[in-house]
């Protein structure tokens, strides 16, 4: 039992943590500056990752699919990525 409870407090602390991520991620985003690519690029990057993250316990959230969300972000920073960044960069191989 105290296993499960243990388990229970960490994935409630683990979905605040990633609920108030997911929260202010898009204004992050957006206030980046239009040239400022890399940081585009880590932000959206960090949203897939807490989509990643809410997906490994919880399938579903609100009616979508934390996984699709994972993979949609993961994508538009890929896209933005090979677009606006070297081949090289640490931030697009992070990507990669």
């Amino acid at each position: 039992p105290r296993v499960a409870e243990y388990q229970a407090k960490l994935q409630e602390e683990l979905t605040e943590c990633c609920a108030f991520m997911l929260e202010i991620l898009p204004g992050l985003i957006e206030q980046a500056h239009a040239e400022d690519v890399e940081g585009k690029v880590f932000y959206l990057k960090l949203r897939g990752d807490y989509w990643r993250y809410v997906a490994e316990y919880e399938p579903t959230v609100g009616g979508q699919s934390s996984v699709e969300q994972a993979k949609q972000a993961y994508q538009d920073a890929m896209n933005l990525a090979t677009s606006g960044l070297s081949g090289n960069h640490p931030g697009r191989l992070g990507l990669a």
